[in-house]
């Protein structure tokens, strides 16, 4: 069960290192810094209202294995994606065919910039929980780890 604290706690700061990081590489150390706080600032709320029941419903579920998580992870995020990227692109310029200002570019970055950011999270938050080595007792309502 720590295990899985741990990771709720780390998870969310993952996409966030992996943007300093590249960042302080490519010379540009303060624009890493600030997508590392927003990263930490968006990522931690998701992490408590969309995370924990995830987690919950998939441990129920059985379904232990990075592949469930990495599926739910683009299930999850693709209702953000499609509401704050997608629909309001198509809002205010009524159609997906003016492609001259490159908005259609832009579009596409930014879904698949939050999409690498959610399937990066789900993955560290799967490499540190290991959700396929707890054992679930359903009598006792907990994840425990497996003992053999």
């Amino acid at each position: 069960m720590s295990r899985t604290i741990l990771a709720f706690a780390l998870a969310p700061l993952s996409f966030g290192t992996v943007m300093l990081l590249l960042s302080i590489f490519l010379g540009n150390p303060s624009g890493g810094l600030w997508a590392f706080l927003v990263s930490a600032i968006v990522s931690y709320p998701i992490a408590a209202v969309v995370g924990v029941p995830v987690f919950m419903f998939l441990n129920r579920l059985k379904l232990r294995g990075l592949i469930s998580y990495i599926l739910s992870g683009s299930f999850t995020s693709a209702v953000p994606i499609i509401y704050f990227v997608i629909y309001p692109r198509y809002v205010f310029l009524n159609t997906f065919q003016n492609v001259s200002n490159g908005s259609i570019g832009t579009t596409f970055a930014q879904a698949s910039i939050l999409l690498v950011a959610s399937l990066v999270t789900v993955t560290v938050f799967w490499l540190i929980a290991r959700p396929d080595k707890l054992k679930f007792h359903a009598s006792e309502g907990a994840a425990y780890p497996d003992s053999h």
